[in-house]
């Protein structure tokens, strides 16, 4: 199993130039020069296969009480339940309410018969970038937001809807299926993670969807990065690259706090434990990783992360046929060119292995009796 996702802080090399995160006038000559450059491109074969799956029962989906999926189904996933008593509890209750809200809000939109009821122009405008849906949740509610338990009025910022929506198609995530992961009766998992971004990471709680915290560097980079990435997915919807689905902000005026966060599919979306992961750069030099470092993973039971030397030394190959062979490293060669096109340098292969011949734990199971 093999994925391509950004590590560490592959922004660095933008930031100098960005606009301002609020300010979004500023960046309407980079979105703009950005869809012309792509303006004549056309879905690959692939792409035409990934059909938006209309859902009529969308509102239904989002406020009937969903069932609860039996445990066993993400007992793979290593994180500590984000409850009631849970430090980030708060935060993620606020960003599950705000994300359902922007949804039903969209289905709103197409009840009523706006003009999002209309069928969708193929090219996004330079406004569908830029948009920023804002949302204010009083705890009693308001003509706009439901009422929710939480003591304080918290306010929510959806940007580029209709942008992170169409690449949800693209990636074939259904909206039903969006919901009912992150926007459900379940609670967010805290992933446990080696990132020396000193950013949180939830995952939702099956596991599928992984949601991150943000600097506003970040948020700057991926609003002015967004026209190039969809129309790279457009041509390119098998890409390997990290799949961003949404973004967001939310706001907590009793503790003064804004909280950016972006939604993404799982690097390695799995139910079965992925026992080690080779991070590849490409490079040799500090590309080893130490015992200590192997001791914290085994520690925390998340599966050993590995590196370039790693791999060598455990000489580990990937078994493909050749026309495998040829989609992977063809696919690889469009996406390091998009990233370049991008200045971005940092970036990684990440390979996930299962070893089906070890448990959860990583200890080996024992042998069948003769």
């Amino acid at each position: 199993m093999a994925s391509f996702a950004e590590t560490g802080d592959p922004e660095d090399a933008a930031r100098a130039s960005l606009g301002s995160d609020e300010g979004a006038g500023n960046l309407h000559d980079d979105f703009r020069t950005a869809l012309e450059k792509n303006a004549d491109i056309q879905p690959s074969k692939i792409g035409k296969l990934i059909a938006h799956v209309p859902t009529p029962n969308l509102k239904k989906a989002i406020t009937k009480n969903l069932k609860r999926p039996e445990r066993k189904d993400r007992e793979h996933i290593k994180g500590k339940v984000i409850d009631g008593k849970h430090e980030q509890y708060v935060l993620t209750l606020g960003m599950m309410m705000g994300i359902r809200q922007t949804l039903l809000s969209q289905a709103n939109d197409i009840d009523a018969g706006t003009a999002a009821a209309a069928p969708r122009p193929e090219a996004l405008a330079v406004g569908d970038f830029l948009e920023c849906r804002k949302y204010v949740f009083p705890p009693k509610g308001s003509s706009t937001t439901p009422p929710h338990s939480l003591a304080h009025t918290f306010k929510f910022k959806d940007y580029a809807p209709e942008a992170f929506s169409r690449i949800r198609d693209i990636f074939d995530v259904r909206k039903t299926d969006y919901i009912t992961s992150i926007c459900g009766t379940q609670y967010f998992l805290n992933f446990i993670s080696n990132s020396k971004s000193q950013q949180y990471f939830f995952y939702s709680h099956d596991g599928k969807f992984l949601i991150k915290t943000q600097t506003q560097e970040e948020v700057k980079f991926l609003r002015r990065m967004l026209p190039a990435y969809y129309a790279h997915l457009k041509k390119h919807p098998g890409s390997l690259m990290t799949r961003y689905l949404g973004m967001s902000r939310i706001k907590f005026y009793h503790l003064r706090r804004k909280v950016r966060f972006v939604v993404m599919h799982s690097v390695h979306p799995t139910p079965l434990h992925v026992h080690r992961t080779y991070d590849l750069k490409g490079c040799t030099h500090g590309r080893r990783t130490t015992e200590k470092e192997r001791d914290r993973d085994r520690r925390l039971g998340i599966g050993l992360h590995l590196k370039d030397l790693d791999l060598v030394d455990d000489d580990f190959r990937l078994a493909l046929r050749a026309r495998q062979k040829d989609v992977l490293l063809t696919q690889l060669a469009f996406d390091v060119a998009f990233l370049k096109s991008q200045s971005i340098m940092d970036y990684s292969l990440l390979i996930g292995v299962h070893d089906p011949a070890l448990d959860d734990d990583g200890e080996r199971r024992p042998e069948p009796p003769a």
